[in-house]
Parts: C-alpha cells; structure tokens; sequence
C-alpha cells in the first residue's frame, strides 16, 4: 500500500523534472515534501518502475598544436641504438 503511494509520488516528481531528476534528488524531493523515506527505499522503487534520471553528457574535449611540452635534451641523450 505504502510503496504502490510513494511510487506514484516518486513518478509525478520524476516526470514533472522531464526525466532529469535520479535518486538523490527525488529523495531530496519527498523529503522535503515531508515523507519520511529513506533512500534505498526510493532507489528499489525506480529500479522497479524501470525509471532512471539523465546523465550529463561527457565533456568534448578537443586539442589543437602539440601534445603537451618536450623538454629540452640539456644532457646531451641519445637514445638511438644500433642492435637490440
């Protein structure tokens, strides 16, 4: 009786955030509501209902010039080799 209540409260905070809210926040949400639930309990529920929030998308990273500085060869290295 419970679970079926707070699952249709865990559904219209989910779909009123257009999908974007996961477990913290929708706990977050019934708590300050005033529900006493714990988190575990929100977590099973959305796992039941098959709900689960947006995730960011990754950052894009792209790179231009040179990877990264080379250092200056002040030892005088030589790393060529003329057998293994």
């Amino acid at each position: 009786k419970r679970n079926a209540a707070l699952s249709e409260r865990i559904r219209a905070i989910f779909e009123d955030h257009h999908g974007t809210y996961g477990v913290r926040r929708i706990y977050h949400e019934l708590v300050n509501q005033g529900h006493k639930v714990n988190h575990k309990r929100v977590q099973r529920l959305m796992h039941q209902m098959r709900l689960c929030g947006k995730r960011p998308k990754e950052k894009y990273h792209s790179y231009i010039g040179t990877v990264g500085k080379i250092a200056d060869n002040i030892i005088d290295r030589d790393f060529s080799t003329k057998a293994p």
